[in-house]
């Protein structure tokens, strides 16, 4: 679970990372909708900003490191991993 901001313009934090992604299939986020495959709203960080899967096909995969923590701004429509 997500560290909820107190402000519509502040970062949902995750918790850090208790593993490395590298050859795992890389890091994926999505919310969790009830009646809906999870994978119909998954999203994704690429250059600092949010994308979301749509109907489309799988997204590339982003690496993520043990220790590190991913930071979403849905109001900017930002994110990172760090």
């Amino acid at each position: 679970m997500f560290d909820v901001p107190t402000s519509a313009d502040a970062d949902f934090v995750s918790p850090a990372f208790t593993n490395d992604t590298s050859g795992d299939g890389g890091l994926r986020a999505y919310v969790k909708v009830p009646g809906y495959d999870w994978w119909k709203s998954e999203f994704m960080v690429f250059d600092k900003k949010i994308v979301y899967r749509g109907m489309g096909g799988d997204q590339d995969r982003i690496e993520a490191k043990a220790g590190q923590k991913l930071y979403l701004n849905f109001t900017k429509e930002t994110g990172d991993i760090k």
